[in-house]
């Protein structure tokens, strides 16, 4: 029973983790529509913004999976 309590809280830790630089953003863009660190709703805003993030960044992912020739064509890059 107590392994699966600690299995549990490590694959929440792990995919609640977030960088540094993905905090930052996100508690820059809550302080701007004048949610506070102080405020009840900061750690929602916060993680709302960092899903917002993490789910733009796996989506261009995807299109660059999908079709990586044409993502190297509009970043003018080539293969060689």
């Amino acid at each position: 029973m107590w392994k699966m309590i600690v299995l549990a809280l490590a694959a929440t830790a792990l995919a609640a983790c977030a960088s540094g630089r993905d905090l930052e953003v996100a508690s820059l863009r809550c302080q701007e529509v004048g949610i506070t660190p102080s405020s009840v709703e900061y750690g929602l805003c916060t993680r709302a913004y960092m899903r917002q993030a993490h789910e733009r960044a796996l989506e261009g992912n995807y299109d660059v999976a999908i079709d990586p020739y044409s993502y190297m064509i509009n970043k003018g890059r080539s293969w060689h």
